[in-house]
């Protein structure tokens, strides 16, 4: 059970950590091609588990926001009474702030699926259409792209604080 998978893993980090060695010390281009497959494996376990945790955590953050922030309008409301100017400016920031976020969601959308569908209509018109080399290529790049959309749409609200704060000019 757990003690065989423990010891299966620490095999596999110990012959892991001997290729990478090995790698390093043998400047031979297959080895710095595992090494590149082994980046470009990794990069794509990171972007799909971030991307999954964007489409899942960021729409139910962006409701909790929303929820605060209308929710001590009363309180901002008070509050302007004393410095109405700076106080109202901050508010309304960070409502644009908010607001933004559906946008910039639409945009990545949009650039995801133009990207995709060039990249889609070369790979059929190389493979003159659907064939299973085709599909297999297919489903590849959708996987790659839908992960990289995902790791991205965790930036989009930092994107949307710097064109509120204008911190990005």
């Amino acid at each position: 059970g757990k003690q065989a998978m423990s010891k299966q893993f620490m095999l596999y980090n110990e012959l892991d950590a001997s290729v990478n060695r090995m790698a390093a010390e043998v400047s031979d281009e297959s080895m710095q091609n595992y090494i590149i497959a082994k980046a470009n494996l990794e990069r794509s376990k990171s972007f799909g588990a971030v991307g999954r945790i964007a489409a899942d955590k960021l729409p139910i953050l962006k409701i909790i926001l929303e929820s605060i922030i209308y929710g001590v309008f009363p309180i901002v409301a008070m509050i302007a009474l004393v410095s109405p100017a700076q106080v109202s400016i901050v508010y309304a920031r960070v409502i644009v702030w908010m607001v933004l976020w559906t946008p910039l969601f639409a945009l990545l959308h949009i650039a995801q699926i133009y990207f995709s569908s060039n990249h889609l209509r070369s790979l059929t018109a190389l493979n003159n259409g659907l064939s299973p080399n085709a599909i297999s290529g297919i489903n590849s790049y959708l996987s790659e792209a839908s992960d990289t959309a995902g790791y991205l749409m965790m930036s989009l609200p930092v994107i949307a604080y710097l064109l509120v704060s204008s911190s990005g000019a």
